[in-house]
Order: structure tokens, then C-alpha cells, then sequence
């Protein structure tokens, strides 16, 4: 157990606006399958989400689907996407639709018509352990906010709601963009990265559909802390990494 309280595949950093976890309840079997955020993270969210459906009230979808305009080359056998000239909408400042919703985020938050609570709910629809949706007000998502968070939720075990809202402006917000934990568990870095160098020079046995995806997407492949010592791009991998 992370810290003796939970477990999660998510890498926790120090500065986490979001993770997913598990913990134990009081009686065994029962256990909580935990979605967990910020006050912080759940507003930007929410500043995200409102920006984005105010651009589809202005401006309905327009542009060609990624899959409907793919085609298969005929050397690799790959399916590719053909780059394209952004869309601009009229209608949204002659700009393309992430442009105007990027530009909109300042004006949306500074206004603070949105609001965030600290709250808790339970959803025992799950198929896997007892869902808990939670957000906590916290700067960020450390070993010790989480466990703090697990000991009240135990003292009640149930819905919660703090009855004060929480709004923020733009500047009060560390970043604007997108939070992605790892999901990586250290046994397995030798094969991603036997997968991302495949994708990234086309030397290995495979392509996994993740490289497929950062060429369309322009990205660059990430390195990692022990890159060096992992299995050279093209050589088949020790039966140990093997699946």
C-alpha cells in the first residue's frame, strides 16, 4: 500500500491535480475504487468544459473526422492521415476551434461564475469495488493530502458536501494544461521503451497503435530515467519482458 493507506498506477509527483486509487473499507471485502481531485483541478475542468460547449453553440463541428480522411499507404501498410490546413471558424473570430476555446479560458475564470465544492459521493454501481468520486481542498494530490482525505471519508463513509464554493482566477491556477499521471509500473519500462523507440524509427519487430498516434500527432517521443540500460531498438527482448 502507497503510503499505508492506498494504492494507484498513478505516479504521484508532489504536484498531482487528479489521481485514481484504491483503499480499504472497514470490513473486508469492501473496498473503494476512488476517482480523487483537486478543488483547483475540478474548476479548471469545469472552466475548460464550459468554454468548449459555448464554441459548439456558436459554431457547429465543420471539420472532416480524423478516420474519414485516413488512407492506407501502400509501402508500409500503415493507415495515415494526410496533413490538412487548420479549420477556421468565422464564427469564432476566424480562429480554429482550440484557439478561441484557449483564448476564451481567462475571461471564464476571471469572471467566477463557475463553482467547485469540496464534496464527496458514493456510486455503488461499480463492477469493481465501491466507486468514490471525490474533489478535496488541497493544493495538491501528495502521499499525505490523500491519506488525510481517506481518514475523514472513514469517519463518515458516506456523501459529503462543503457548503462553500470555491471559484479562482486564471492567475490563481498553476497550469492550463493537460495533467497526465503515469501509468507505469517499473517492471514494465524496458518494454515501453522498446515500443516507443520502435514507433519513433520504424527499426522494431512491432508498431504498437500508440506510435501510430504520435506521428499523426507530431509528438516526440519522451525518454526516461534508466533509457540506456533497456534493450536496444530492433532486438528482440529478454523472455523475461516477453508477453
Amino acid at each position: 500500500m502507497l503510503g499505508g493507506k492506498f494504492t494507484t498506477h498513478d505516479y504521484l509527483h508532489g504536484k498531482n491535480g487528479w489521481i485514481d486509487a484504491y483503499f480499504l473499507g472497514h470490513k473486508a471485502p469492501v473496498f473503494y475504487n476512488l476517482t480523487l481531485a483537486t478543488v483547483r483541478y475540478a474548476y479548471k475542468e469545469a472552466v475548460w468544459d464550459h468554454a468548449w460547449e459555448q464554441s459548439y453553440l456558436l459554431a457547429p463541428e465543420r471539420e472532416p473526422d480524423i478516420f474519414d480522411r485516413a488512407v492506407k499507404d501502400p509501402t508500409t501498410g500503415y493507415w495515415v492521415t494526410p496533413a490538412r490546413e487548420p479549420y477556421l471558424y468565422p464564427e469564432l473570430d476566424g480562429l480554429t476551434r482550440t484557439q478561441w476555446v484557449e483564448h476564451k479560458l481567462t475571461a471564464i475564470a476571471d469572471a467566477k461564475t463557475i463553482q467547485v465544492f469540496e464534496e464527496w459521493s458514493l456510486h455503488r454501481d461499480y463492477g469493481h469495488g465501491i466507486g468514490l468520486h471525490a474533489i478535496i481542498d488541497v493544493p495538491f494530490l501528495t502521499i499525505d493530502a490523500v491519506n488525510a482525505f481517506i481518514d475523514r471519508f472513514m469517519k463518515l463513509e458516506g456523501d459529503y458536501r462543503d457548503p462553500v464554493p470555491r471559484s479562482y482566477r486564471h492567475d490563481e491556477i498553476q497550469s492550463w494544461g493537460l495533467e497526465s499521471n503515469s501509468l507505469v509500473d517499473p517492471s514494465e519500462l524496458k518494454e515501453i521503451r522498446y515500443e516507443l523507440q520502435s514507433a519513433e524509427d520504424g527499426k522494431g519487430k512491432r508498431r504498437p497503435i500508440l506510435g501510430a498516434l504520435m506521428d499523426e500527432m507530431g509528438e516526440e517521443i519522451p525518454r526516461v530515467e534508466g533509457w540506456d540500460e533497456m534493450p536496444a531498438v530492433g532486438k528482440e527482448l529478454p523472455p523475461e519482458n516477453k508477453k
